[in-house]
């Protein structure tokens, strides 16, 4: 094969991972997912917010702590998923800048986490609750490996390039 050929076999290759498919459409599930259960857990966190003097009728102490922090978790919360559908669709619309947008989302998600961790330690500090916080901390580990992973796709994928027409 001469020169020619092997440009015009490149340009076919681009041509043919161009598009929302393979990973990209799994990143793309798994975003929506992750958008759901985030609004799940700021409705779930809002239930909480509603009921928490009967919740924690044996921590009283903390009531005041969870009233404080719980409604700037739920802003917090909000504004992942607001961050999380904008991501979505640009990424499905194939917009110049989703990946960009993606890229925040995906950084917000362990931010979140340890904004959370500091928040739930602030709030339990050393009472029985503490097992609260061990599972805030795994949270902002699978968070930041999740986030790794698919920032790492994202910059490095020929299809993502391709498709989004990035440089």
């Amino acid at each position: 094969m001469d020169k020619t050929q092997i440009d015009i076999s490149k340009k076919q290759k681009v041509l043919n991972e161009k598009g929302i498919g393979g990973w990209l459409l799994f990143f793309i599930i798994t975003l929506v997912l992750n958008v759901l259960i985030t609004a799940y857990t700021a409705f779930s966190e809002s239930n909480i917010l509603i009921n928490l003097p009967t919740l924690l009728a044996k921590f009283p102490e903390l009531i005041p702590k969870l009233y404080m922090f719980l409604p700037i978790e739920i802003i917090l919360l909000l504004a992942i998923v607001v961050l999380g559908i904008c991501a979505i669709f640009s990424l499905l619309t194939i917009h110049h800048s989703a990946v960009k947008i993606a890229k925040y989302f995906l950084y917000a998600l362990p931010c979140l986490s340890i904004a959370v961790v500091i928040g739930e330690f602030w709030i339990y500090g050393g009472t029985p609750l503490s097992s609260v916080i061990s599972a805030a901390v795994l949270q902002i580990i699978t968070s930041s490996i999740y986030a790794g992973i698919w920032l790492t796709y994202l910059g490095r994928s020929t299809r993502v390039k391709a498709t989004y027409q990035q440089t």
